[in-house]
């Protein structure tokens, strides 16, 4: 089983000859933004990027959704600029049609359904990454969205991207959420606060268990307390821990 890091390339390889980036961009890609720069130099070319995030791959991608949302993967608009519309519509329409052969209906897709399908997704769903539309298909094979009735119905599609932006957002929700309490505790002061509390706590339960208001108030008392954490009074007044 692959991780997904797997997927995802290391080095930079050269263009093909069959679909260099100078197809898509005549300029010198010294003029180009960075992001498209970084873009060709990671995928280099529309063959590549087809076989990095082909459908096989998407039982890679749901396994670690951190990855599939917030990691470097290239939304559909930016592989669009890239690599042009048509890299585009081809990575679509293959994750389209495989999900139509996997439901396993005697009516697919038509030719215009599936233009329509691609054609909604790259207009509406353009700054979603290429790895959380494969989450999406793969939980859609899961039966997370519903499920097609005798034909692979578009529509079914639609909706369940809806379904899946609401459940995306409470992902990406919950992430955020996990990494400020992360950067929290990892935080010095708040780190010392803690520390801080528990002493506190530490000093009140052995306060209330071995000692009386009018031996020490707790104020006076905790002026002292180093002591008692040291054993110089505890052991030989016969206070208990």
């Amino acid at each position: 089983m692959q991780h997904i890091d797997e997927i995802l390339p290391k080095a930079y390889s050269p263009p093909s000859k069959q679909s260099s980036p100078k197809e898509y961009f005549p300029v010198d890609t010294g003029r180009q933004p960075e992001m498209i720069r970084n873009f060709l130099t990671t995928y280099s070319d529309g063959d590549k990027f087809l076989a990095l995030f082909n459908p096989d791959k998407q039982s890679v991608v749901v396994q670690n959704p951190e990855k599939a949302f917030c990691g470097k993967a290239p939304c559909l608009g930016l592989v669009a600029r890239a690599l042009g519309a048509a890299v585009r519509d081809s990575w679509l329409d293959i994750q389209l049609t495989e999900l139509a052969a996997f439901s396993g209906c005697k009516d697919k897709l038509t030719g215009h359904q599936l233009r329509g399908l691609i054609e909604i997704i790259a207009d509406e769903y353009g700054f979603l990454k290429v790895t959380e539309l494969m989450y999406f298909f793969r939980r859609f094979k899961s039966g997370a969205y519903g499920k097609f009735y005798g034909a692979v119905d578009p529509m079914v599609i639609t909706c369940a991207l809806r379904d899946f932006l609401d459940e995306r957002r409470r992902i990406l929700a919950d992430m955020d959420a996990a990494r400020k309490e992360a950067e929290q505790k990892a935080d010095p002061a708040h780190l010392r606060f803690v520390n801080e509390c528990h002493e506190r706590k530490r000093m009140n339960e052995f306060y209330s268990f071995n000692l009386r208001s009018a031996d020490f108030t707790l104020d006076e008392f905790s002026e002292i307390w180093w002591l008692f954490k040291l054993g110089y009074e505890r052991y030989d007044h016969g206070y208990d821990c």
